[in-house]
């Protein structure tokens, strides 16, 4: 309620917070809109060391799962790219995170985010207004990288989880350099299918195998994110019914 008042700093301090009491746990699912509150308010490296932070905790801890998000991975491209624009940010750092340091260029993570997630892009477009029957969007979006197929269709829930991106993320990527950015991460992603690059190929084959873990889905079903998301996937309600019966058998 606070973040959609337009008080982004009250927001995301207070998201990291509640976050820092349990986050290993997250009850409140404060990891699906932190890295967004977070880039509101220009707080670029607490971004990627929050992304870094889960991508190296080991598979077995309960949100590992987190660097495989829809937002986290679209976040820390957009961050990676601020910094290396120039772009000035709140509590940078004056010793740099070796990790981050070490990350690949903005470029290439938002490549690996396209291909993950590549129903995003034509969300963000058409969001954004952006003409795309035509010219270099008109190519990139008819390429097989793109294009809707079986290889690209997801679960339900986690359409509804891009769907949440798009809605609440369209002001950050909107921007004409973004866009700018978007269009050249786009356009690599598809050079790099082309050459049949193995890590991206996996990915992109990867996508109907991807799955979100249970506890996501119970901040799906409290979060109201917006006015124009209002329907809750159908697998998602039936997955947190199903937990909860296994949760009420075990104190029982």
């Amino acid at each position: 309620a606070v973040g959609r008042r337009g008080c982004n700093r009250t927001a995301f301090e207070l998201s990291k917070l509640l976050l820092s009491l349990s986050p290993d746990d997250d009850p409140l699912g404060l990891l699906l809109c932190i890295d967004y509150y977070a880039l509101r308010c220009r707080m670029f490296t607490f971004v990627q060391d929050l992304f870094n932070y889960y991508d190296n905790t080991p598979k077995t801890h309960p949100q590992h799962h987190v660097t495989s998000l829809p937002n986290h991975l679209f976040s820390n491209a957009l961050a990676k790219f601020n910094i290396e624009s120039g772009v000035s940010g709140a509590g940078a750092k004056t010793q740099p995170n070796p990790q981050t340091a070490a990350q690949p260029s903005a470029k290439t993570l938002l490549e690996d985010a396209l291909v993950r997630y590549p129903a995003i892009l034509n969300a963000l477009l058409e969001k954004a207004c952006v003409p795309r029957e035509s010219g270099i969007w008109g190519t990139v979006l008819n390429h097989y990288l793109f294009r809707a197929s079986p290889e690209t269709q997801v679960t339900e829930t986690v359409t509804h989880l891009q769907n949440i991106f798009v809605e609440r993320n369209l002001i950050l990527w909107k921007a004409p350099n973004v866009l700018a950015f978007l269009q050249s991460a786009a356009l690599g992603a598809t050079q790099r299918y082309d050459v049949r690059e193995a890590t991206l190929l996996e990915a992109f084959h990867g996508n109907k195998q991807r799955v979100i873990p249970a506890t996501v889905y119970r901040h799906i079903l409290i979060s109201n994110f917006s006015d124009a998301i209002t329907t809750i996937p159908r697998e998602a309600l039936e997955e947190a019914a199903g937990n909860m019966g296994d949760l009420g058998a075990a104190e029982a």
